[in-house]
């Protein structure tokens, strides 16, 4: 995977299903209407999962410009590095950063492209209709589940929402549709970058398709 494209994509894909898998577990071996609060888990755990979904549909909206995509993944790739290179307070390292990874940085700065990244700004800059609309469906359980994630005025009423038979059953079908939204950006992803005959990918496919099974 030397290839930014097939790097990210592959951490990315490969980090969904082992989410998923989690998520599985939960799901398949815990008993949700006994143990009510495994739902708060398995929110927690789909709330990264619809979070890298928007970073692929970020990467895949607009696949056939080589250079917007590089851009893109050049501003996921660099955030890390921003957060080490705030970090640091000796110049010395921080020329040793800049050294290792001049493609970013211009001077003693980053580059005006690199910009800072979020689901929310990746959502607000996917420009084409189809992947805009899952990511638009994606991006608003995100919101809904990151309630939990996050403390706030919801957090109590989530909290305690799945100890009621209605309750529990509403929550339940988020998970359902989460994954299921989940599932198809995986596909997706592998629709434009896995080719299916090629025998290096074929454990991610088997896992992919047993969970869309």
């Amino acid at each position: 995977y030397q290839k930014d494209f097939e790097r990210i994509c592959y951490t990315l894909v490969h980090k969904l299903c082992s989410l998923l898998d989690a998520s599985s577990f939960l799901l398949v071996n815990a008993n949700l209407d006994g143990k009510p609060h495994f739902i708060d888990s398995c929110y927690i755990i789909l709330r990264t999962c619809l979070s890298d979904t928007i970073y692929l549909y970020f990467i895949i909206d607009k696949h056939d410009d080589a250079e917007l995509v590089q851009k893109r993944i050049d501003r996921i790739m660099a955030d890390h590095v921003r957060y080490i290179y705030l970090e640091t307070e000796k110049e010395t390292e921080k020329q040793i950063i800049r050294n290792n990874f001049p493609q970013w940085f211009d001077g003693v700065k980053f580059k005006k492209y690199i910009k800072t990244i979020s689901p929310f700004i990746m959502f607000d800059e996917i420009e084409s209709k189809h992947v805009s609309d899952e990511a638009a469906v994606a991006f608003k359980m995100y919101n809904y589940f990151s309630k939990i994630e996050h403390n706030g005025f919801l957090s109590f009423d989530m909290l305690h929402a799945h100890f009621d038979s209605e309750g529990n059953l509403e929550d339940k079908a988020r998970i359902h549709h989460a994954i299921c939204r989940v599932m198809i950006s995986i596909n997706l992803a592998l629709e434009i970058w896995i080719d299916n005959t090629d025998s290096n990918y074929k454990k991610l496919i088997e896992l992919t398709n047993l969970f869309m099974s």
